[in-house]
């Protein structure tokens, strides 16, 4: 017992800890009596580590007139300041006498010590160690006062203010790090590195993170308190924004910053810990990768409030493997997005939201769900489009979860308005307004039995093909108080799926269905339909047998006609046997035969799993998509009288592989296509291609980078490409490479001598890197790129 209590008191801690914004202290910050907080004049913030007014960011802090900033709460200290000038002899470091470098300030071994530096380039000491020193290093401003050469932290506890570092932050072992009004730069490595165990706290407030060679900020084994205030990450760096991998900590915040141009993405952890907080951020880009992606999240709660999300190439905010408590509230997913808005697969936690967030500019979906648990809540969410696939996908939820889809507006999507494929889970989709879908307006597919499933009070209007479609599920359905209006025809899931032509409500295979008190007026074919030729031939499916209960009553249903007979088709009842009970307006109507014409009738073309007790006769019969006459399995046709599909577990025809499910996330896709190499572009000593999932690999010789490594060894294997996601064509010139993403950027990387990398210089690039215009702006809108020995060119879409 009391190991558990233990255990207890360890989880809550940091809540007990502090309350609100409030942080654990690090010590003595200035002694004495505390500094009230100063009014500001308008362009000025008010900065807690400075203890004054200053302006928002670090390159915009003004320069005092002379040599050494002369206010500061870090000066308020006991502790001991010493002045350094670069190059000055003879000081005793004081104002008048300062010393000549950073080197012979630390060689005195002080405990703690405020390093004053004038302005001018000062060198970087060889370390700053100490386990139990505490060293704070202020500039005159960044403008003014630079440390060149790699500043690197060993230990102890450090601050750095009012400066810019030109070769990167590496900190190791810190007890605390303190970053306030910097300019950090690194073109060949990381802004800053963090690593070790030890580290209780990191602030990095109002500063900004310029070009880097690879991350932002990276951290690997780090724990503790980090909070990341008003910081600029413009860019362009060449890896991840903020790169976390295995965090430990109890906390982490990122506060109304802006990460620019990045390569990765921008913000991108792996096994982390403790409480996140993203608020206000802005995620500005153009981002290569995902906005935010988050990999086996094992911490209690992820928030994402009133962030942006504006030019990002994958998704906005992806998760995998994650646990805990996410609510995404207020956020602005307005793009342009080459990806989902959300992407979550795998989530193990207790609850997520998603509330109050908008929508637009998606390439993808706006929430996609695959494989959900705990509790659901999707609300007040504008989905204004354009987005091009479904406006809410959830797929596969497990059993014991609960979905609640609630008085979202979803408009101008290419697919499914509200799209609900499989799963053991209980839905309430009630108070969503859809309108104008390029397919269903909401689409509920293969819900187990034991689930429930209640629509109430939703509007589509101008769906096309069908407003509401309930198909193979034995699940409980209520449908009440919807509004059904002006559905549209055209084709629902391609050449080789269903195809429908105006249906307000369709009942397909269902098992279980009440529809009480809806309102259906003026959809193009028919109002509600009601089909049971599959019932019982679905061999993977043992809950969708037995009677089927389906009761349609005191609904307005009018306006409804066949285009081809012109007959009354507000309810239509077809291919339903006698032994099941469909009761229209509390009378039992079973038609023996379709009751609408041939074209307008919801032709079966799915390929479903289905199963007669004459499969092998050498006799298609209406429930056989093929018939044999004998029971191999793979000549064709299986033993259960069904053509080969993807998905079946069975690789057959053209498919590269078939793994046996419908998953899309997993090595061999749900069009049963692997990961092999396409679109391959063969040069004169490497080869690249497309490898799966929007990535390039490349292979061969790499004199000139070539093969986008990061380095010049060559590869006799293919290799993938870091860093560049979402690519739709690669091509090659002699010893370059490009590829295009698909929101129409382009980066190329080799040789360079003729500028075809397009890098705005002649310098050859080892790593991807983003072709820009005149003025340094990143090329967009490219629809089709070419290359030549040494030449690249791109067309646009308005070219």
């Amino acid at each position: 017992m009391r190991f558990l209590s233990i255990i207890a008191l360890l989880a809550l801690t940091p809540m007990l800890a502090c309350s609100g914004d409030e942080e654990p202290s690090t010590g003595n910050k200035g002694g004495g009596a505390p500094i009230p907080k100063p009014t500001c004049a308008e362009g000025e913030i008010n900065d807690p580590l400075a203890g004054h007014c200053v302006a928002p960011l670090g390159a915009s802090l003004p320069c005092p007139s002379g040599s050494f900033l002369d206010a500061h709460q870090w000066l308020s200290s006991e502790e001991r300041v010493l002045y350094v000038e670069a190059g000055a002899l003879g000081g005793d470091g004081s104002a008048k006498k300062p010393l000549g470098s950073i080197a012979e300030a630390l060689s005195g071994g002080d405990t703690s010590v405020v390093i004053m530096l004038a302005k001018g380039t000062h060198p970087a000491p060889e370390q700053i160690a100490g386990s139990e020193r505490t060293i704070r290093l202020i500039g005159a401003c960044p403008a003014e006062t630079a440390i060149t050469g790699p500043v690197k932290v060993n230990q102890g506890s450090i601050g750095l203010s009012a400066l810019e570092i030109r070769a990167g932050l590496t900190v190791t072992e810190a007890k605390t790090v303190e970053l306030h009004q910097l300019v950090i730069t690194n073109p060949d490595g990381d802004g800053i590195a963090i690593d070790g165990s030890s580290l209780d706290k990191l602030d990095l407030w109002h500063s900004e993170v310029g070009e880097t060679g690879r991350h932002g900020i990276t951290s690997q084994n780090a724990v503790g308190w980090w909070t990341i205030d008003g910081a600029d990450f413009q860019g362009p760096i060449g890896g991840d924004g903020i790169s976390i991998v295995d965090f430990g900590g109890s906390q982490f915040k990122f506060r109304q910053s802006m990460i620019g141009q990045v390569a990765g993405s921008g913000l991108r952890a792996e096994r982390a810990l403790g409480w996140w907080t993203i608020d206000g951020a802005d995620f500005q880009g153009p981002v290569g990768g995902d906005g935010i992606s988050i990999v086996d999240f094992g911490g209690s709660q992820f928030d994402v409030v009133e962030t942006a999300f504006r030019e990002v190439a994958g998704d906005g905010i992806t998760g995998q493997g994650a646990v805990g408590w996410w609510t995404i509230d207020g956020a602005d997913f307005r793009g342009p997005i080459g990806g989902d808005g959300i992407s979550i697969v795998d989530f193990g936690g207790s609850q997520f939201t998603v509330a109050g967030s908008e929508f637009s500019q998606v390439s993808g979906s706006g929430v996609v769900a695959f494989q959900g648990a705990g509790e659901w809540s999707i609300s007040r969410n504008v989905l204004s489009g354009p987005i091009d696939e479904d406006g809410l996908r959830f797929m596969a939820f497990l059993a014991g979860s609960t979905l609640n889809v609630s008085e979202n507006t979803i408009a101008q999507v290419g697919g499914a308005g509200l799209r609900l494929d499989g799963g053991e889970g209980n839905a309430t989709l009630s108070g969503n307004q859809i309108t104008g879908t390029g397919s269903l307006g909401m689409d509920i597919a293969n819900v187990a039995s034991g689930s429930t499933v209640q629509l109430s009070d939703n509007r589509i209007e101008n769906a096309t093909g069908v407003a509401i479609g309930l198909e193979t599920s034995a699940a409980e359905m209520i449908l009440s108080g919807n509004e059904i209006v002006g559905t549209g025809s055209g084709d629902v899931g391609g050449a080789d799926e269903t195809s429908a032509y105006g249906f307000g409500l369709t009942l397909l295979d269902v098992g279980n269905v009440t529809v009480h008190q809806n309102h259906v007026q003026n959809n193009r074919t028919a109002g509600v339909l009601v089909d049971l030729e599959f019932w019982g031939y679905y061999a993977d499916r043992s809950d969708l047998v037995g009677t089927a209960n389906i009761d349609i009553n005191e609904n307005e249903c009018t306006g409804h006609h066949d285009p081809e007979t012109l007959e009354e088709t507000n309810v239509v009842i077809q291919n339903v046997d006698d032994g099941h009970n469909v009761t229209v307006d509390n009378d039992r109507e079973v038609p023996n035969e379709p009751s609408l014409g041939a074209e307008s009738s919801y032709a079966m073309k799915r390929g479903r799993d289905r199963r007669a007790q004459n499969c092998g006769d050498g006799v298609q019969q209406r429930w056989e998509s093929c018939d044999d006459g004998n029971d191999v399995d793979d000549d064709g046709c299986s033993n259960r009288c069904e053509t080969p599909t993807c998905g079946d577990g069975q690789v057959h025809g053209e498919e590269a592989c078939d793994d046996g499910n419908n998953n899309p996330f997993d090595s061999c896709n749900n069009q049963c296509e692997a990961v092999y190499a396409q679109n391959l572009v063969v040069s004169d000593f490497h080869l690249c291609g497309l490898c799966g999932e929007g990535r390039v690999c490349c292979q061969g010789k790499n004199t000139n980078g070539q093969l986008g490594q990061g380095n010049r060894e060559e590869s006799v294997a293919p290799v993938r490409v870091p860093n560049l996601q979402h690519v739709v064509e690669v091509v090659s010139g002699a010893q370059h490479t490009c590829a295009r993403t698909r929101i129409g950027r382009v980066a190329c990387w080799g040789a360079n001598a003729f500028g075809q990398v397009g890098n705005g210089s002649d310098d050859g690039s080892d790593r991807p890197s983003w072709v820009v215009t005149e003025g340094n702006q990143i090329l967009s809108g490219a629809v089709r790129i070419f290359a030549d020995d040494h030449t690249t060119c791109a067309v646009k879409h308005n070219d």
